[in-house]
Parts: structure tokens; C-alpha cells; sequence
């Protein structure tokens, strides 16, 4: 299973942060590679929220399934707060995806670890080596780095 870890710090507030990645559709926002987030169903307690996700990547179009399977929010009178996101996701891939924010003063550190393996046999492997990854970590780049500027933005116009 290949394993990706990136970690970016935000000008926003962790519970705002969190609130952000609880909406697939602001993946669609943020993710250069999504086309679209389709038949998101929310329950109230989140662990068992699902959406479709439609990306391309290497000039095909894939579908993922995605599973909220864990949700911690802090109290917020705990002085170091931290959060978490944890889905699953199967489809052309499967594997698992987690968000996970620490709260500093106004600003949050974000960190993502994804691991995924591509379904199918030696050759989809060796695609994956040779070139997945590689696309897979740029993505994951790219995702932290237009979140940050939209939060950043979105905190700006905020204020008075």
C-alpha cells in the first residue's frame, strides 16, 4: 500500500478548518483533479456519512466511494485542541484518508496521511510506482495549498 503525508499550516481557526472538510463538495473546490462530488448523505452523528467522488487522473476518469468511519472534535475549552476526519474511500483505489488539525492560537497545523493501493493486478502496480504516486502527491500538494488560500480568503473578507 503506498502511504502520502503532507502537513500545511492555515491562517484559520481549527473548527473552521474542520467545518470546511466537512463538506465533500469543498473538495470539488479545492482538488485540481475532481470533476465532482455526487449523492453525499449525511447523518447526524457524521461517522457513516458517504459521497461519490469523479476525478481523473493519468487521462482516465475514476470513482471513489467515500465513508466517513471516524470523527473527533475536541471541546473547545481544551487548551490544545486537536481534531480529526477519518474515510475510507474504494473504488478504482481503495484505502483510507485522514484529516487531521491542531489547533495554534488562530492558525491550525493540517496534516493528511492517505494510504491507497490502485485495484488490479502487477501492471496497475507498476503504474502506480512509476507514475500514481508521483501524480498523487502533487495532488495532495495542491489540495493543502488552495484550501490554505481559500480559508485565507474567506478569513479576510470576514473581517470588518
Amino acid at each position: 500500500m503506498a502511504a502520502i503525508h503532507q502537513t500545511v499550516s492555515i491562517n484559520a481557526s481549527a473548527e473552521k478548518v474542520f467545518e470546511f472538510l466537512e463538506g465533500p463538495e469543498n473538495l470539488a473546490r479545492c482538488a485540481p483533479d475532481v470533476i465532482r462530488v455526487t449523492d453525499v448523505a449525511r447523518s447526524g452523528e457524521h461517522v457513516g456519512d458517504t459521497f461519490r467522488l469523479f476525478y481523473t487522473a493519468i487521462g482516465r476518469t475514476f470513482e471513489e466511494t467515500v465513508t466517513v468511519t471516524g470523527f473527533h472534535l475536541p471541546p473547545k475549552s481544551t487548551p490544545h485542541r486537536r481534531y480529526q476526519l477519518r474515510q475510507a474511500f474504494d473504488g478504482g483505489m481503495k484505502g483510507t484518508l485522514v484529516w487531521t488539525l491542531e489547533a495554534q492560537d488562530t492558525d491550525s497545523e493540517v496534516s493528511i496521511d492517505v494510504e491507497y493501493e490502485l485495484k488490479g493486478g502487477v501492471v496497475r502496480k507498476a503504474i502506480d510506482a512509476l507514475l500514481f504516486r508521483q501524480v498523487n502527491e502533487m495532488v495532495t500538494r495542491q489540495v493543502l495549498g488552495k484550501m490554505k488560500v481559500m480559508l485565507a480568503m474567506e478569513r479576510a473578507s470576514s473581517r470588518p
